[in-house]
């Protein structure tokens, strides 16, 4: 779906007895079309947190001094300013840079293809996330390349109408429920904070009943072939 049909939905549902959704006629007040485009992209943002929605990955190289590397753009080869970060560890390239979308790191692989034992304290060689953007390798071997798979965030939404919203079908009403769950706790009001509790539940029982489905999430990440791109490794 594009950002005009969410508009459309949310005006003709959700939204159709406000102001802000033209009262159901099929659009949203040009005014408040800033504040619908952060709704949106924070109700994305909750879904791509509850449901694996979309994987990447991303190779860094170990370093001498460092153990805990954070996966931010300032660290990337193909954005690397030495007035900001010391050493560039990601390994990207300027054609496919990387964009600061990590929600959750889900495996570690290592340049022959194993996967390493991940935040399990019984095991010797793990290696942690203490933060979600954070990998922390306690044995370091500089030099050595690791692939770490994760959990991408969804593609801002920008506001332009014909912008593609990257969802599944069987989420779109959880997307418009949070969407108007937001709209309504803003209002300030007994009427709205109990309408916009309405939508929130709305919301989590659409998700539960996808997480029993089992229908969402895709397969890990595996890192298989970045090793070889660009002649890496």
């Amino acid at each position: 779906m594009t950002f005009a049909d969410l508009l459309k939905q949310l005006s003709m549902g959700e939204l159709s007895n406000m102001y802000m959704g033209l009262e159901g006629e099929g659009g949203i007040a040009e005014n408040q079309l800033a504040k619908i485009t952060m709704h949106t992209n924070t109700a994305l943002t909750m879904l791509y947190t509850r449901f694996l929605l979309k994987t990447r990955d991303v190779l860094i190289e170990l370093q001498p001094s460092i153990s805990y590397y954070h996966l931010k753009s300032i660290y990337a080869q193909s954005q690397f300013d030495p007035a900001k970060a010391a050493v560039a560890y990601i390994l990207d390239m300027g054609n496919e840079p990387f964009s600061n979308d990590v929600l959750q790191i889900i495996n570690v692989f290592d340049s022959e293809g194993n996967e390493l034992p991940f935040n399990n304290p019984a095991q010797p060689h793990s290696v942690y996330s203490p933060q979600a953007t954070i990998l922390h390798v306690p044995e370091v071997e500089p030099g050595k390349v690791l692939c770490i798979g994760y959990r991408a965030a969804p593609n801002k939404i920008t506001g332009e109408f014909d912008q593609e919203i990257e969802i599944p079908v069987s989420l779109v009403p959880a997307l418009t429920a949070y969407i108007a769950f937001l709209v309504y706790s803003n209002l300030n009001t007994q009427e709205g904070r109990v309408i916009a509790q309405d939508h929130l539940q709305m919301f989590n029982n659409i998700c539960d009943l996808a997480s029993f489905n089992g229908t969402l999430d895709n397969s890990f990440a595996t890192c298989a072939d970045r090793f070889h791109v660009n002649g890496w490794i």
